[in-house]
């Protein structure tokens, strides 16, 4: 079930909204109606209980732009966003903003769904490059974590690096853990018991 929330003060409009998607969605699908966009309160309580896949939001002027530019980073969700006229600049902010689909014109069956659909496709896409994203940082900090490790037993323990490396890699596959949480776990622990910079246990 694919739920798609239409934000919409403009009943007409609103109207049509609800129309293009049931046309364009599969049977059964849920369609919920927001009346104003600028009721910032009214649109998140919508979000929290019908939970959509994407929102479509019927603007009208351009000036209404920035009331849902005040929620975006809230929402979470694909939306796009229909506004009677905008210039470069309104389009631009959209965008940053985290808008995935501005369509400057009045709305038609045809615009909806392909608005839609493009909003969709682009909050997945850029979603996917978040989660890799993360995912490249948190390599990077497990990388830091090991190597310092590594250190930290090279010295307590006088061992080689390769050495160190295996010790860290038998004992994170004995306790079932991952190298990364076992190496801090490791630097956590060395902090409370050590003084590094003394080479030593501390000493009140």
């Amino acid at each position: 079930m694919r739920r798609i929330l239409i934000v919409a003060d403009d009943g007409e409009r609103a109207a049509l909204f609800e129309k293009a998607v049931r046309d364009v969605t599969a049977p059964g699908a849920d369609v919920a109606l927001v009346q104003r966009v600028t009721r910032v309160a009214a649109v998140l309580d919508a979000v929290d209980r019908f939970d959509p896949v994407a929102i479509l939001v019927d603007l009208g002027a351009a000036a209404n732009l920035d009331d849902l530019l005040s929620i975006v980073p809230k929402l979470r969700r694909p939306i796009a966003a229909f506004v009677d006229d905008a210039d470069a600049a309104a389009v631009r902010k959209a965008m940053d903003a985290g808008i995935a689909e501005l369509v400057v014109d009045g709305p038609t069956p045809k615009r909806v769904h392909a608005a839609l659909e493009m909003a969709i496709g682009r909050h997945e896409a850029f979603s996917r490059l978040e989660a890799e994203l993360e995912k490249a940082r948190g390599a990077l900090r497990d990388r830091a974590l090991i190597e310092r490790a590594k250190a930290l037993l090279m010295e307590r323990k006088r061992l080689s690096e390769s050495e160190a490396y295996a010790l860290l890699r038998r004992t994170a596959m004995s306790t079932n853990r991952r190298i990364g949480d076992l190496a801090r776990s490791i630097v956590e622990a060395s902090a409370l018991i050590w003084d590094d910079t003394a080479g030593g246990p501390e000493r009140e």
